[in-house]
């Protein structure tokens, strides 16, 4: 029986909110995209520290490539104070997923020496290197940060969490926040 005026509480486990959060964890990941030039000249060497004139090969290539990053969203860790009416989700540490060349877009000139021929080796050692630096690129651009504000834009508006009309998320993540921002995070849920 339910009194006129009276507000019925609802219960939500952590079980309920645990499910609903794993169903998203493929939106759990953020890419970003680069586009490096990189480029190497290989000569032959004769006793190893003395180089061969006329023996120069060069390679150049420029690729763009993604990275993604995300969470490993059943690492979670979740807490709901139904006194409060909040729950609380602490995300694991953020992780590189992938981070891969598009071939399609890969543009290569090459100088061969027939003294020293290219060897496959020294391109995989380029591109290698290009997905190292293009790592370097998105990092620079802050995918870390875009990627921890996207993953709690997801939590936020989760049906669960969303169609609640008292709940309230507080999402802390173990290495990309400061102090302060833990604190202006804190002051921004107090009711």
């Amino acid at each position: 029986l339910k009194l006129p005026g009276e507000n019925e509480k609802s219960i939500v486990t952590v079980e309920e909110v645990e499910a609903k959060l794993k169903g998203i964890a493929e939106l759990s990941s953020y890419s970003g995209e680069y586009t490096v030039t990189y480029g190497k000249d290989t000569a032959r060497y004769w006793l190893d520290n003395i180089k061969i004139f006329g023996t120069t090969n060069s390679i150049e290539i420029k690729a763009s490539g993604v990275v993604k990053v995300g969470y490993d969203m059943s690492k979670m860790v979740i807490n709901v104070d139904n006194d409060s009416s909040k729950i609380y989700i602490k995300l694991p540490e953020i992780q590189l997923n992938d981070n891969y060349v598009i071939w399609d877009t890969v543009t290569c000139s090459e100088s061969n020496n027939i003294l020293n021929p290219i060897e496959f080796s020294q391109y995989e050692e380029i591109v290698d290197e290009i997905e190292r630096m293009g790592l370097e690129d998105v990092e620079s651009k802050g995918i870390y940060d875009k990627a921890s504000e996207n993953i709690k834009n997801i939590i936020a508006t989760n049906e669960t969490i969303a169609n609640s009309r008292t709940r309230k998320v507080l999402c802390i993540t173990y290495t990309n926040a400061a102090v302060d921002e833990i604190r202006r995070r804190l002051e921004r849920y107090i009711d």
